[in-house]
């Protein structure tokens, strides 16, 4: 079924007392399963947090403090951007049009012409039509999904590469997730250190609970 059968699922047995997520559903995938998650979960002893949890935060926070820093900004240079097609990306391409020397997207698509076109599509969503036509003349694309990045080769100097792009759905498969989320990453963070790049990390929570 889809998801929206599931939220149904949830529901209905929320008001007959049985507590699961969506996640539960697609991690488990069967009534048999989720059941003795159920009755695992059910069983499991009741957690009390210590009287003094409070006081132990407020430690980590005076411990843990960030301090004030000193930071210089570098150049850019030849940048490399994943999640162009989203919010956060058309801004980050906005911003970087006068500081980039050039900006490469990673982008999804049946062929190279799709891919622009989603690009071109997200950034019209943001943007007027005049400015958008300015931005996509200093972009070049490259054809590829985030689950496949370490089957990526690079042949021009890279100077920042930008991970800006990841999948932030609440609830699917965790195999899914971890192609995206993790091995995208790890290839970029390959590839960085191949290409002596910057790498700049950008998460959300979503991603990371």
């Amino acid at each position: 079924g889809t998801s929206l059968d599931a939220m149904v699922v949830v529901s209905k047995l929320k008001s007959n007392g049985i507590h699961i997520t969506m996640q539960d559903v697609y991690q488990f995938k069967t009534v048999r399963y989720i059941a003795n998650h159920t009755e695992k979960r059910q069983a499991l002893p009741e957690v009390v947090l210590p009287d003094h949890l409070p006081q132990l935060q407020s430690l980590v926070e005076r411990r843990y403090q960030l301090k004030s820093q000193h930071l210089t900004q570098s150049a850019l240079g030849h940048v490399l951007l994943t999640g162009a097609t989203g919010f956060l990306g058309a801004y980050l391409i906005d911003e970087m049009q006068d500081d980039a020397d050039q900006i490469t997207c990673i982008v999804r698509g049946h062929d190279i012409n799709q891919a622009k076109t989603n690009l071109e599509n997200n950034l019209n969503c943001y943007f007027d039509t005049a400015h958008v036509d300015k931005l996509m003349k200093h972009i070049d694309i490259i054809l590829a999904d985030l689950s496949e990045l370490d089957h990526l080769i690079i042949d021009s100097a890279i100077d920042t590469i930008i991970h800006a792009g990841a999948r932030t759905d609440h609830f699917g498969d965790d195999e899914t997730f971890f192609d995206v989320n993790v091995r995208s990453t790890q290839a970029l963070i390959d590839l960085a250190k191949n290409k002596k790049a910057k790498l700049i990390y950008i998460s959300t929570i979503s991603v990371g609970t």
